[in-house]
Parts: structure tokens; C-alpha cells; sequence
């Protein structure tokens, strides 16, 4: 009903129109106070989070600040010891530089005393290899032998001795060499009969424990004239054999080819003739004397290389002593490195105590036969039904193959064919031995290729 009493329609737009406006003042203001809680609300608890994190930064910066105080005072207390320990080892580097030094100055000291003291008292071997000085030398070290070993005395007599003696080979001499005065008076009577020896005598005859004996002459200069004129010793004892003197050999590489070849002759092995006395004048000193008696080339002939090797045999231990030393020598313009000369075995045989590695001329052994090994000449020899080697001791002569010292020794004499060495008929074996193993890997592998078809099928 209206507000005049009658009837009013009522529309569902309309109730709720009604209803929105009677309620709509209360609504906006409940609203508005829900909403301010909320806001209130929100903002409590945003500045919460913020606190908190806050929080949680400060105390990482703390932890930080504290972290980094720490390795400060780490590194500073590192410093410290690095420091005290550089401290340390440079007085201790100092100490051992002042400890070095002092040693360095008494090692001088020691080693003076010590060359002085062998001067004065040097060995029968040093006194014997040392070079000698020309008779008007002022040198100390000559002024000190001759106060150390004076005239007359055992090893002054010993090292004249070695000195001015020429050893002689006597192994093919019968009679004169029984007897030593026999054998010294036939000497001087063929020295006299020559007038470049006639001045000349031995003095007296040193014999040695193998065939062998040796002329000791009254002087140096009697030794050497008597070398270079030796028809003295071939018409008085003409089997015997004057034994060379001894030369000390000394290897030199990376020589140039320029500075030591004929260029004439271009055959690549051909050396000047001039390079003995080049090298003395080129490698001798105020105290050493490096006359070169011999030279030979070591490398290929025909290389295309620039340099190569040469051995050179020097007159006196003392001059090879210096290069090995020394480390060098000069050829012309270049230079070359020095080392020891090794002589390869040698695979000759000897025809007077027949064994291998030397020869003849230079044996010092007894006299023995190549088939029963007795104490004859070979050519002499009436046992030749029962051989025994010299060498080996087996029942076969020196000339038999089948001695293990035979430069082309076999174990055993083939029935046929011609005889191979020992590596030649091993090497063979081993191939004969490789080629049957290659067949029987072959036939195994047909044989599994074959299971397989067969398994297949």
C-alpha cells in the first residue's frame, strides 16, 4: 500500500532498489572501517618484514666487518712472520756467503801448500810423466824438482833410466840375449862401428820378466840419436826389434774439414802436411809443449758433413793432460772438442803366444805353439795329431773356427753349405722359427673362418 492508502506494484527492480538505498549508508561505513583495519593491518605487518630484514642485514654487515677484521689481522700477523723469516734467511744467506768465502780463501791456501808439497814430493809416476824443462828454464816448478830429487839418488837414477832406455824385442834372439854382458859388448862394438854412433855406449841392460829387454844409454840425447840411426842394433843382433816410442793419444771432434784437409786431393780422408806443426804452435803454452807426433782421420771419407774427427798422438803425457783438461784444441781458425782416445778391441792374432787382440811386434807373452799349445813356434810343431788351442784350451788349433775367440767363430763345422756366424745363423733360425709360426696362425685362422660358415649354415 501507498502513503494514501491504495495499492502500489511491486517490482523485483524495485525491491531491490529499496533495499540498496535503505542499507547503503550503513554498508559504506562499515566499508570504510573494514577497510582501514585492512590497511592498518597490512602496514603492521609490512614494517614487520622490514624490521626483520633489517635485522638480518645489519647482522650480515656485522658478520662481514667481523670476517674482515679477522683476515686483516691474519694477513698482518703473516706479514709479520714473512718478514721475520726473510729477516732470518738473509742473515743466515750472509753468514754462509762470509762461511763460503773464508772456505773458498783456505781451499787457495790448501791447494798451494798441496801443489808445493807434490812439487817437493811428487811420486816416481808424476816425476816420471812430467815434461822436461830446457836446461836454461828458471821455472819454480823446475827449481823445486831438482831441490826435491837430487842427483844420485834411487829415483833420480830410476827416472834417468826410463828416460834414456830403448826397449828391445828378443824374442826371436838365441844367443846374445842369454847373457847380458855378451849381449851389451856386441852393442857398443856395432855403436862404435858407425860414425854417427860411435860416441855413444850403453851403459847397461835392464832385462824384463817377458822377452824383452832394455838399453839404457848414458844420456836423453844418446837415447834419441841412437833411435834415429838404429842400423846398430840390425847388424849386431838383426832379430831383434826395437820397440817404438810411446805416444799418448788424444780424440778431437767437430773438426773443421777446411782446416785439416788436402784440398789437392778432395778424397775426403787425405790431411795436410803441415797440420802436426800448426798444432804445436796453435795449442802449446809457456809451460806445455804439445808437439803432435801423429794424426789420423776417424770419420767417413766420403761425408758431406762439414766436420768430422781425428785422433792425434801427442810426445808426452803432460801435453795430452793439458787438452783433456783444457777441453779443447785450436785447428786454424776453429776449435774442436778434446776426450780420451778409445782404441777398438782388436781382432788380430798374435803368431808368437797365438792369441787374439794384439800383434806380434807388440806381444809380451811366452812363446806358444797355435796347435798342441806347447813352448815352440808353430812351424816347429810335431803334435799336430793332438791339437789344443792356445786361446780356448779345446781340442782344435787357434785356427779353427770353431774357437770361441775367432773373429768368424760357428758352434759347430756344417755338413754342407757354406759356415755362418753365430748372429747370422741365429737370425736365421729366428726367421725360419717366425715364418712357421705365420703359417700356423694362418691355418687356424681358415680353420675358425670354416667352423663359422658351418655354424651359420
Amino acid at each position: 500500500m501507498d502513503e494514501g492508502g491504495g495499492w502500489t506494484r511491486v517490482t523485483r527492480q524495485r525491491a531491490k532498489g529499496n533495499s540498496r538505498a535503505g542499507t547503503s549508508e550503513p554498508a559504506a561505513k562499515a566499508a570504510k572501517v573494514f577497510t582501514a583495519v585492512g590497511e592498518l593491518e597490512r602496514k603492521r605487518k609490512a614494517e614487520e618484514g622490514t624490521t626483520e630484514q633489517v635485522a638480518q642485514l645489519k647482522e650480515l654487515v656485522y658478520r662481514l666487518l667481523r670476517s674482515y677484521d679477522e683476515q686483516k689481522a691474519t694477513q698482518e700477523s703473516q706479514q709479520k712472520d714473512l718478514a721475520a723469516t726473510i729477516e732470518a734467511q738473509t742473515k743466515t744467506i750472509a753468514k754462509l756467503e762470509a762461511t763460503v768465502q773464508g772456505q773458498a780463501t783456505e781451499l787457495r791456501e790448501v791447494k798451494t801448500l798441496l801443489q808445493a808439497d807434490k812439487l817437493s814430493r811428487q811420486s816416481y809416476s808424476d816425476a816420471l810423466h812430467r815434461v822436461p824443462s830446457p836446461a836454461n828454464s828458471t821455472s819454480t816448478a823446475t827449481t823445486l824438482v831438482e831441490k826435491a830429487v837430487p842427483q844420485g839418488t834411487p829415483l833420480e837414477r830410476r827416472l834417468n833410466e826410463d828416460r834414456t832406455a830403448i826397449t828391445v824385442n828378443t824374442t826371436r834372439v838365441k844367443k846374445e840375449k842369454q847373457d847380458t854382458t855378451v849381449m851389451r859388448d856386441t852393442l857398443n862394438r856395432s855403436l862404435k862401428s858407425f860414425r854417427v854412433t860411435e860416441d855413444i855406449a850403453i851403459e847397461y841392460i835392464r832385462l824384463r820378466p817377458t822377452d824383452s829387454a832394455d838399453l839404457v844409454f848414458a844420456s836423453a840425447k844418446d837415447r834419441d840419436r841412437a833411435r834415429e840411426h838404429p842400423r846398430w842394433l840390425t847388424a849386431a843382433m838383426p832379430e831383434a826389434r826395437m820397440r817404438g816410442e810411446q805416444w799418448y793419444p788424444v780424440k778431437c771432434d767437430c773438426v773443421a774439414k777446411i782446416a785439416v784437409m788436402d784440398l789437392d786431393k778432395d778424397d775426403g780422408k787425405t790431411l795436410r802436411s803441415g797440420v802436426l806443426s800448426e798444432f804445436k804452435e796453435q795449442n802449446s803454452t809457456d809451460t806445455t809443449d804439445c808437439t803432435a807426433m801423429k794424426v789420423a782421420w776417424l770419420s767417413k771419407r766420403q761425408s758431406e758433413k762439414r766436420v768430422g774427427s781425428l785422433v792425434i798422438w801427442l810426445k808426452t803425457p803432460g801435453a795430452a793432460e793439458h787438452l783433456l783438461q783444457q777441453g779443447f784444441a785450436r785447428f786454424g781458425a776453429s776449435g774442436a772438442f778434446c776426450s780420451r782416445f778409445e782404441q777398438r778391441e782388436s781382432l788380430d792374432l798374435c803368431y808368437n803366444c797365438n792369441r787374439y787382440g794384439h800383434k806380434q811386434a807388440n806381444c809380451t807373452h811366452q812363446t806358444k805353439c797355435g796347435i798342441c799349445s806347447n813352448p815352440h813356434n808353430t812351424r816347429s810343431c810335431s803334435q799336430r795329431d793332438s791339437p789344443k788351442c792356445p786361446a780356448c784350451k779345446e781340442e782344435h788349433s787357434i785356427f779353427d773356427r770353431r774357437c770361441k775367440f775367432h773373429p768368424k767363430h760357428v758352434l759347430e763345422k756344417p755338413k754342407f753349405g757354406p759356415t755362418l756366424p753365430p748372429a747370422m745363423a741365429k737370425e736365421k733360425l729366428a726367421k725360419e722359427r717366425r715364418a712357421k709360426e705365420k703359417a700356423i696362425e694362418e691355418r687356424r685362422k681358415v680353420q675358425r673362418e670354416a667352423d663359422e660358415n658351418m655354424a651359420d649354415a
